[in-house]
C-alpha cells in the first residue's frame, strides 16, 4: 500500500511538473541541499548560544565572588 502511495506521488508530481524529470530531480537536489544547510546554521547556532550562557554563567561567577569578597571587607572594617 505504501509503495502504492508513493507511486500516485511521483506520478502526481511528475504531472506537475509536466513530466520532467530533470526540473524535479533539480527541485529535489535544491531542496535538500537547503535543508542540510539549514540544519548546519541551527547546529551552529545552538552551539554558539552555549558557548555564549558558559561565558555569562563564568562573568557572574566571578562577579559574585567579587562582591562577596566586597562585603567580607566592609564587615571586618566596621567590626
Amino acid at each position: 500500500m505504501v509503495e502504492l502511495s508513493k507511486a500516485l506521488e511521483n506520478e502526481s508530481e511528475m504531472r506537475l511538473f509536466g513530466g520532467n524529470s530533470d526540473i524535479h530531480e533539480k527541485l529535489q537536489n535544491e531542496y535538500w541541499e537547503c535543508y542540510v544547510d539549514l540544519h548546519r546554521f541551527i547546529q551552529s547556532t545552538t552551539s554558539l548560544v552555549a558557548t555564549l550562557l558558559r561565558k555569562v554563567q563564568q562573568y557572574r561567577h566571578i562577579e559574585l565572588q567579587a562582591l562577596s569578597s566586597k562585603l567580607t571587607d566592609t564587615l571586618h572594617q566596621v567590626q
